[in-house]
């Protein structure tokens, strides 16, 4: 775990939210686990004592942001329904884990904007079995938390609300109020944002460090080149003829395929990765929400024993995964499409040069 720092904040009274300006956070990949990148966040109480916590994993591919019970060292409000009740809720997600715990209000900071008063999850042991699946301590890849900026204003997809006393929990009719939300959009003036990754050699590498600029198209950094192509989310790939459900998830580590693409060879000593003896080059073309055609995509992978070797490499473009029957119907675009691009996710609802989200461009 990190280290702890707790500081307090004197603004006149709150937290000062105004312009993005530069607006921009580091996310650093190589240091925990495989293709995993982490961002820092500032978490606050009511009274403005915060709490830096570092190791907090990116994730495109979900909406909320998530935090491990034992990172953090603040007393935040609980929020509760009307009969006083915590508001609880089990998140799933797509690799077949969850999340379980309470939601709480705080104040946030992020890359030199802030938020007040945003219901954040506090990860713990699951309350009976009201969330099969839960993990109350992270996992080697996951660090302290989770900061899910997908392309959506709330969770949704996978998520199930509780109402609990003490270790009984009932299902909860959740409001849309009551969700957890995007913290990227509890942001003043954030429309969106850009992940930004340099291209990482066949090899691999130990580590990289990326940006990601708060905003689209108010200032240069985050401004879209002329003519660049935006799909409509939510949008599908075109592979072999046939079509998936896709998105780009920086949360997976690999690219994954659909289990009923049955062409690939499976690494002996690790059935979920891909090994094949050549390198595999593929074309896809992503079809956007209307059913246009709205991008062609290139990429490829080779033999993930490359995991393996050099030691101490944890950072590669080209490895590939596949899960087992039953449990993947899409084609993720994952961490490895990252590197080498710049990429631009305009959120739900907003508008930006790229056109109203929910849309990304590359």
């Amino acid at each position: 775990m990190s280290k702890v720092l707790v500081f307090f904040l004197s603004v006149g009274g709150g937290l000062f939210i105004g312009s993005l300006g530069n607006a921009s956070a580091t996310i650093t990949v190589g240091e925990i686990g495989l293709n995993t990148p982490f961002v820092s966040v500032a978490v606050c109480d009511q009274k403005n004592k915060c709490q830096n916590i570092d190791n907090i994993k990116l994730d495109t591919g979900s909406v909320g942001l998530r935090i491990f019970k034992k990172a953090l060292n603040l007393q935040l409000a609980p929020v509760a329904d009307s009969t006083g009740q915590a508001i609880s809720v089990c998140q799933g997600f797509g690799g077949g884990n969850s999340m379980w715990g309470s939601l709480v209000k705080a104040n946030l900071q992020f890359g030199g904007a802030a938020a007040e008063q945003v219901s954040v999850q506090i990860v713990e042991n699951p309350s009976g079995s009201a969330c099969a699946g839960a993990e109350a301590e992270p996992s080697a890849d996951e660090g302290n938390g989770l900061m899910g900026v997908g392309l959506t204003r709330t969770d949704g997809n996978g998520a199930s609300y509780f109402t609990c006393a003490e270790t009984v929990c009932s299902p909860y009719q959740v409001l849309d109020s009551q969700r957890l939300p995007n913290p990227l959009l509890a942001m003043k003036n954030v429309n969106g944002m850009v992940i930004d990754f340099a291209a990482v050699p066949f090899s691999g590498t130990t580590s990289i460090v990326g940006q990601l600029i708060l905003g689209v198209g108010d200032r240069s950094e985050n401004t879209p080149a002329a003519g660049i192509a935006a799909c409509q989310a939510p949008f599908k790939a075109r592979l072999a003829g046939q079509d998936y459900f896709s998105s780009l998830d920086s949360g997976t580590n690999a690219f994954n395929f659909p289990a009923a693409v049955n062409s690939f060879t499976h690494c002996p000593n690790n059935s979920v990765y891909l090994c094949p003896t050549d390198p595999v080059a593929l074309t896809t073309e992503l079809i956007d929400a209307s059913g246009r055609p709205c991008s062609e995509v290139d990429f490829s992978f080779s033999d993930a024993h490359y995991y393996w070797w050099p030691p101490g490499h944890h950072v590669f473009s080209n490895i590939a995964e596949q899960w087992g029957a039953g449990t993947s119907h899409s084609l993720t675009l994952g961490l490895p499409f990252f590197f080498g691009r710049k990429i631009y996710f305009v959120f739900e609802g907003e508008t930006s040069p790229l056109g109203v989200g929910p849309l990304v461009a590359f």
